[in-house]
């Protein structure tokens, strides 16, 4: 298990965000996602991305937070980008376990610059 040290960085401001208000997080995660293929944990060469680890913890602290305030007698409604980030982090969880080992070896993957000698040929 490999952890990126830049990740923390993130993971640590996600952490200042969300525990001052949970629906900055929200906005913390949105914002992540241009970063796109950024890896913040690799454990058995499987790589969860940031924006999707980051999801998940938000869709657990949303859930909590709602499991906490239902008992209290006073419900708290999930936002409706709170959902869509439910649907996301789901896709993410799914996408990072299931999808690896459903497609693995099913796509011919080639570099794209074909200028070096060992590479010349037909594809």
């Amino acid at each position: 298990m490999s952890f990126a040290p830049f990740a923390a960085i993130f993971i640590i401001a996600w952490l200042w965000v969300a525990l001052r208000k949970l629906e900055n997080g929200i906005t913390f995660v949105i914002a992540v996602l241009p970063f796109g293929m950024f890896a913040a944990i690799s454990v058995a060469g499987l790589s969860l991305l940031l924006a999707h680890f980051l999801a998940m913890l938000t869709m657990v602290a949303l859930v909590v937070r709602w499991i906490t305030t239902r008992t209290s007698g006073t419900s708290v409604l999930l936002p409706i980008d709170g959902r869509y980030l439910v649907f996301f982090a789901a896709y993410a969880l799914f996408s990072a376990l299931v999808l690896v080992r459903l497609f693995a070896g099913d796509f011919l993957v080639f570099p794209m610059n074909l200028d070096r000698p060992h590479l010349s040929g037909p594809i």
